[in-house]
């Protein structure tokens, strides 16, 4: 994760495969398989042992254009936001900014719409060192194209 992120960071282009830090496992999916994915990867880590707690779904999209923020669950999952009372025994999903400053041992990062934004590299390097034991990154083909970085850790 460690190397991936500093990517973002220090704005260095791709060179060969990163190994070192944690493990990024990377999931391409059209926009519309995107829950199911999601889902899915959930599934992975609850199957591994990960608490609801554990876990953080975390969106690039801002709340009005998210399609997963605004849910209650994803697939069988149960989320609530960061700043919900449940939020310490449960499983969140929240925007990249929201969740700035927190952390989980496993974070899925969703909806990356890679040069939506001049601050992308940035709000990548945000999202990506929430993660403190293993982080998934569901996202399109048209993402991971769209990006070296994503597209050279494969």
């Amino acid at each position: 994760i460690w190397a991936l992120a500093s990517q973002y960071r220090d704005g260095e282009a791709p060179t060969g495969k990163l190994a070192d830090g944690p493990p990024v496992r990377i999931v391409s999916c059209s926009a519309t398989k995107l829950e199911t994915k999601l889902a899915h990867e959930i599934g992975v880590l609850r199957q591994a042992g990960a608490k609801p707690q554990d876990i953080a779904v975390l969106t690039l999209a801002g709340q009005t254009v998210s399609e997963v923020w605004s849910k209650e669950r994803i697939g069988r999952h149960a989320v609530v936001h960061a700043d919900s009372p449940d939020a310490a025994g449960s499983m969140v999903c929240e925007t990249f900014l929201r969740f700035k400053g927190l952390e989980r041992p496993h974070v899925i990062l969703t909806e990356i719409v890679p040069g939506s934004s001049s601050q992308y590299r940035t709000r990548m390097h945000i999202a990506l060192t929430r993660a403190t034991v293993g982080l998934s990154i569901v996202c399109t083909p048209e993402a991971l194209e769209a990006d070296a970085r994503l597209a050279n850790y494969l």
